[in-house]
């Protein structure tokens, strides 16, 4: 188990304490009465009056302790061991930091099938909180083991349970706390058993749609973060997901996040790389294979790696994607045609984007022909832009979600016959 070198954070509210010594009225304990004593209780006020103002305080408010901190493992032996990445670091850290009162730094830890355990990360001067920045991040950091420590407990019940982790975290997380998901996202158990949810990666949307609301957790005034979506314990049986899996797991697991109520960000990427410890049994869930014999199915290509921002050239990474499909198109029977429709994010200011996504849909069925997919097999390209059949909403409530609006820039590959 390896963290990460601590990011360095500075806290965010400081709080100076000023000892106020009583005398006789204008006796000064050192200068003693008279103008000296006059211009010094001046001289304190305007001090005393800067610092709070440093420290974010005024006659009208108190300085407030950070909002409660949740990190929810589903901790499994498909998935690599949980690790404290610089990001995470940062976070608890900084949460840490903010600590005004003795136990303000609790970060709470969640891991499938346990109970909740609760890591004190508050910088402590014997018993009052450690207001030196350095001094406190130092202390901070000697308590990370232990939080990787409760991190890496192991999932304690069978399957991989992505939602039940997350209601976990939901219900001993106070409102306007904030929650850290660390998860594959390659749930096993109902309603998120992707085992046996069928062609869910083509449109997981329909998945998302098809669950009982009444199985979807209240996280309404919660912050919750995800990550680690599509990665597996290396080595292990459950193999790690594809980019257009992942893509898929991350517009699951996004709606399915907002259909909480919360709001929602998902961070792509591992979080850990090592071979976990975890021993409970998990069913492996596969993947299509874009390699084998041609069937129908949509795939979608991801905008944001396979063109540069804003145009309709491919770039390099791009043929990770393509190179697959088109070996496959290779494969295809008589008949069967792949369509690409290009689609867009909605950015306030910037138009339908149609003309990019019929560009950049133009470019992917090109590129395949390029690749050696049969002419036969390449259909019709068109732009839908941000008008019609976005994958999802990237502007909740009228706010513009970037997180959101990477999964609408796609281009949907349709393979029929």
């Amino acid at each position: 188990m390896n963290i990460n070198e601590t990011t360095n954070v500075q806290p965010t509210d400081t709080f100076t304490s000023v000892s106020v010594v009583k005398t006789s009225p204008g006796t000064h304990p050192v200068m003693g009465k008279g103008r000296l004593a006059r211009r010094y209780a001046a001289f304190l006020a305007i001090v005393v009056g800067s610092v709070l103002t440093a420290a974010g305080l005024t006659a009208c408010s108190a300085p407030k302790s950070p909002p409660a901190l949740t990190i929810a493992v589903t901790g499994t032996s498909s998935e690599p061991a949980p690790a404290l990445s610089p990001a995470l670091i940062k976070t608890v850290t900084t949460h840490a930091l903010n600590a005004l009162n003795p136990g303000d730094g609790v970060v709470t830890v969640v891991v499938q099938g346990r109970q909740p355990v609760k890591v004190d990360l508050t910088p402590m001067r014997g018993d009052q909180v450690e207001t030196n920045a350095t001094t406190a991040t130092r202390d901070i950091s000697a308590k990370l083991p232990a939080l990787l420590r409760a991190m890496d407990a192991g999932a304690a019940t069978p399957g991989l349970d992505t939602l039940g982790v997350l209601d976990q975290a939901i219900q001993v997380t106070p409102t306007g706390g904030t929650i850290d998901l660390i998860t594959s996202g390659i749930s096993t158990i109902n309603p998120t058993d992707l085992d046996k949810a069928g062609a869910w990666e083509t449109n997981p949307t329909t998945f998302i749609n098809r669950i009982d609301p009444a199985g979807i957790p209240n996280g309404t005034g919660h912050t919750i973060s995800i990550n680690g979506l599509g990665y597996a314990n290396p080595g292990g049986k459950q193999p790690s997901a594809d980019t257009a899996t992942r893509t898929a797991l991350d517009t699951l697991w996004s709606g399915i996040c907002h259909k909480t109520g919360a709001a929602c960000t998902i961070t792509d990427g591992p979080v850990g790389t090592t071979a976990t410890t975890a021993t409970n049994i998990v069913p492996v869930v596969t993947f299509p294979d874009l390699s084998t014999p041609c069937v129908a199915t949509t795939i979608a290509i991801n905008t944001d790696t396979a063109f540069a921002p804003g145009s309709a050239q491919l770039t390099a990474a791009a043929d990770t994607q393509l190179a697959p499909i088109a070996a496959m198109l290779k494969t295809c029977p008589t008949g069967m045609r792949i369509n690409a429709t290009g689609h867009t994010a909605t950015v306030p200011g910037e138009g339908n984007g149609i003309t990019l996504s019929q560009a950049r849909a133009t470019a992917v069925l090109n590129r395949l022909t390029q690749l050696g997919a049969p002419a036969s097999t390449i259909g019709a390209a068109t732009g839908d832009g941000n008008i019609t059949d976005q994958p999802v909403n990237n502007m909740p409530a009228g706010h513009y979600d970037e997180n959101l609006a990477k999964r609408n820039r796609v281009v949907d590959l349709t393979l029929a016959q």
